[in-house]
């Protein structure tokens, strides 16, 4: 890493300019693959139960979770370290 690049990681400002890009493309998501994210990803809610209260079947739900997973990862093109650690 380059030396302002570290500094910025050691202070914690890094990690945030991570969160507030990871925030802005949440939000630029379709609703219905927004809330998904945020059920699941961020409250931590099973798909099942994610089903249960927006009224879509479990496998409705997985779907699009996989597909705005794959949204994210092209409007966020971050490095391997930015995500946290391995994600293979």
């Amino acid at each position: 890493l380059e030396p302002t690049v570290l500094a910025a990681s050691r202070s914690g400002a890094f990690e945030l300019d991570v969160r507030d890009r990871v925030r802005a493309a949440v939000a630029q998501l379709p609703a219905e693959l927004r809330v998904v994210v945020l059920l699941y990803d961020v409250e931590g809610y099973q798909h099942n139960q994610i089903a249960d209260l927006i009224g879509i079947s479990a496998g409705a739900c997985r779907m699009r979770l996989l597909r705005a997973h794959q949204l994210l990862r092209t409007m966020l093109p971050l490095e391997r370290e930015e995500w946290g650690g391995d994600h293979d």
